[in-house]
């Protein structure tokens, strides 16, 4: 029978216990990272940003096996930890929501992801997030899904957001898919801070632009209906 690791509540000096997460030293060796891999905690949202923290800055070093070598953690998990991790700095981890809130959007569009997790935060003196952990892939996906599409041979995996064109409503992509439009003459429009390039007869978001247009488009005349929407149908 195997021996159990020993674990720890406490951390070497070299590697800073921060909010959400941790903080790895230049001057951290290989036995420090081991006991941080070690540590216990009852807080699960702590550890996984700790050990996702942890695993980046042992995946710097080419030190991942060496590391975690306790047989605690999947190396699947332990990537998926690191890749969420890696999307979030520590000034965009928001304390008010679980880790899960935060993985759950990991792959959305950066403007989007950041206006799910705003529908999420708590209403005004309340403590509990708007939108429950267990919930809120479902929101998400009623109003963002990731794009499946080929591009060069390559999974787009951009965001798609529903389109209203028509008084049709699908979904498009922001970044590979051009939605069809009237022909018009005009080149760019923009609408409270977001452009839309025009070009041939072709209506398409810009996936630059850091705001998304969610009111009916005039072109002189004729009207358009290009609804981008987070709002629930």
């Amino acid at each position: 029978m195997e021996a159990e690791v020993e674990t720890t509540r406490a951390l070497p000096e070299t590697i800073i216990e921060l909010e959400r997460g941790l903080r790895v030293s230049a001057d951290a060796t290989i036995e420090d990272m081991q006991a941080a891999a070690n540590r216990k905690s009852d807080d699960r949202d702590c550890i996984q940003w700790e050990m996702g923290d942890l695993y980046n800055a042992a995946k710097e070093r080419d030190l991942i096996d060496e590391v975690f070598d306790n047989g605690r953690y999947v190396p699947g998990a332990l990537s998926n930890l690191g890749s969420v991790c890696g999307r979030y700095p520590q000034t965009a981890r928001r304390r008010e929501l679980s880790y899960d809130h935060h993985a759950a959007v990991v792959w959305v569009r950066d403007d989007l992801r950041d206006a799910l997790l705003n529908d999420a935060m708590p209403a005004p003196g309340k403590k509990a997030a708007s939108i429950a952990r267990d919930d809120f892939r479902t929101y998400r996906d009623d109003r963002v899904k990731q794009c499946k599409k080929k591009v060069d041979g390559k999974a787009c995996r951009g965001t798609m957001v529903k389109v209203e064109l028509d008084g049709v409503t699908r979904w498009a992509c922001l970044k590979c898919e051009n939605e069809r439009a009237l022909t018009v003459t005009r080149k760019t429009i923009t609408l409270k801070g977001a452009t839309l390039n025009i070009d041939d007869g072709l209506l398409y978001l810009d996936p630059a632009s850091g705001v998304i247009p969610e009111k009916l488009l005039e072109f002189d005349n004729k009207k358009v209906k290009v609804v981008i929407t987070l709002e629930a149908a």
